[in-house]
């Protein structure tokens, strides 16, 4: 934990942005772990926000007893949002805490990115950068038979972009012990700051 997180909770409660590539639960299990922890966090005393690439008339938004920003659904595998950098600039720097859910998406190479130049331009002043895979960086995805094309880009994704997201973390977060084991057996190269 670093002494900014300490001090804002010595004084106020932490506040953490969650930044997620969809919050639909029909796509898998990162929303329904988003919802879970944010959950947990809130009983602890923080103050927690959800910033979605989710379509504003379909979203997760109703649902729940915090603040959800939909910036709308993007066409694109990927899930590029050229919403996303500008709402993190203007809205985002107020934050203790960037949690980035899920990996291989557009929303973690722009988070990862917006808080590089946070720290090179505001003197101390960005947030603690967290990435949450999810269970994204199990070997199974690389070792798969019936996922041989995907393990090539993502092998190729990983050398290129997300490899940075998760030197530029301060901490990536696992669900359990045996998950972070298993995530350090899958790509050359990875050595996070931290791992809890």
């Amino acid at each position: 934990m670093t002494t900014r997180i300490a001090t804002a909770r010595a004084a106020t409660p932490p506040s953490i942005l969650h930044v997620v590539a969809s919050t639909d639960p029909s796509l898998g299990g990162v929303s329904h772990g988003l919802m879970q922890l944010v959950q947990l966090l809130e009983a602890a005393g923080s103050r927690n926000e959800v910033v979605s690439l989710d379509d504003p008339q379909t979203g997760w938004k109703s649902a729940t007893g915090f603040p959800v920003h939909l910036l709308g659904r993007p066409g694109n595998p990927w899930q590029f949002n050229r919403r996303l950098l500008p709402w993190l600039r203007e809205k985002a720097g107020g934050f203790d805490a960037v949690v980035v859910h899920g990996m291989w998406l557009y929303h973690g190479m722009a988070t990862a990115r917006w808080v590089e130049r946070m720290r090179s331009t505001a003197a101390g002043g960005a947030p603690m950068l967290l990435v949450m895979p999810h269970g994204m960086l199990d070997p199974w995805f690389q070792q798969a038979p019936e996922r041989r094309l995907k393990a090539i880009r993502n092998s190729v994704y990983w050398r290129l972009v997300e490899r940075r997201v998760v030197d530029a973390a301060d901490a990536l977060l696992f669900t359990s012990g045996e998950e972070m084991r298993r995530a350090r057996t899958s790509f050359p190269g990875y050595r996070p700051r931290r791992e809890r």
